[in-house]
Formats: structure tokens, sequence, C-alpha cells
């Protein structure tokens, strides 16, 4: 998250690796703007826990998630940073995680990486 460092001039956004506009830098073009389709590395965060926690243990954490991204402070701080709160609940985030798997797989077999 950069916003603050490219509102303050420290550094230069040449376009965000993201696939619409970034709401705290919106004169800075998307890299398909910029002439570079198909890149899309946007940082998320999550919280995860084990599958041996009990279910309703599971449904508090997620509720007290859900409450907190309501929260008007913490999207007020999100946004101030130049993110935001992705989709809500379990499923969002494990398709999510899914989707981001499968991208970074193709990306490391194209490029040949291979684990030393």
């Amino acid at each position: 998250i950069i916003a603050p460092q490219v509102r303050s001039g420290h550094i230069v956004a040449i376009a965000a690796a993201a696939p619409k506009r970034v709401v705290a830098l919106p004169d800075t073009p998307t890299m398909t703007e910029a002439g570079f389709p198909g890149i899309d590395a946007e940082s998320w965060f999550g919280l995860n826990v084990s599958s041996k926690v009990p279910a309703a243990h599971i449904a508090k954490l997620q509720d007290a998630m859900f409450k907190a991204q309501q929260d008007p402070a913490y999207q007020a701080s999100l946004a101030k940073q130049g993110a935001s709160g992705g989709d809500a609940g379990h499923q969002a985030y494990a398709d999510l995680i899914k989707k981001d798997v499968a991208k970074w797989k193709a990306v490391i077999s194209a490029a040949g990486i291979k684990v030393e």
C-alpha cells in the first residue's frame, strides 16, 4: 500500500497492478491502461484458522470480521492507504485464494521456476 508515499512525493506511481484504478490514486493508470494488459498483482490479507477450530468459533470470528469491515473508521483507514475491503464471507475468501493459487502457479510454470 503505497498511496501515502505517492501523495507525499517520495515515489512516483507509473501504473497500478490492479484490474481497476486505485481509489486513493485516481490519476494513476492501471497496467492495462498503460499498455500492459493481463497484469494483476494486487495484494490482500485475510484471517486463516485451522480446520480443527469448532464451527461455532469460526462463526464468531466471521461475525467479528464482518462487523470490523463495516466500521467507517476502518474503511477510512483502508481508503487513506489506497486499499479497500474485499468481499465479506468465507466463500469469497476461499475463492480469492483458489484464484490466486491458480494464477501464480501458471506464472511460475511459464517462467520455469523450480524449487532448489
